[in-house]
């Protein structure tokens, strides 16, 4: 599998990654140290199911091939909120819960919504606590240090 400008999912993540550590860096320089940036690793999160499951993380992706799909944006959610309050919320969500969280969204889908199940919101939950809560980094994820300097 490979992204619109020819790069593997995992070296695209790194990239993206990369390129968000060093924004953060820049901020953090200007920024008084209690207002320090954070990371919200969405873009590892999608690439440890990548690696679990490909036919999962194509379901994160919407038809246009570049935005995230209510998969995606789920599982985007899960992230941002750990990151933010440090834990998950406390409960799981049901299919109907989460087909009213889309619902009272804008709406950038068509009609024939694949709303998450409740087993794969559960799946998406468990991902995001694997990715922000443990700090836990993709098999395949590589950063090339020298790159960076």
């Amino acid at each position: 599998n490979s992204t619109m400008d020819g790069f593997d999912i995992p070296s695209f993540q790194a990239l993206i990654y990369d390129g968000a550590v060093e924004y953060a860096e820049a901020l953090a320089s200007v920024l008084p140290k209690e207002q320090a940036p954070i990371i919200a690793p969405a873009g590892l999160a999608f690439l440890l199911v990548y690696e679990d499951d490909e036919s999962k993380w194509e379901k994160l992706i919407a038809s246009d091939g570049i935005h995230a799909s209510v998969h995606g944006s789920y599982l985007v959610a899960c992230v941002i909120y750990a990151t933010v309050y440090g834990h998950l919320p406390e409960k799981g969500h049901s299919t109907r819960d989460i087909e009213d969280l889309f619902a009272k969204s804008r709406k950038l889908y068509d009609d024939n919504i694949e709303y998450p199940t409740t087993q794969e919101a559960s799946y998406y939950r468990k991902i995001a606590r694997r990715a922000v809560l443990f700090g836990e980094m993709p098999a395949s994820f590589t950063i090339d240090e020298e790159a960076r300097q």
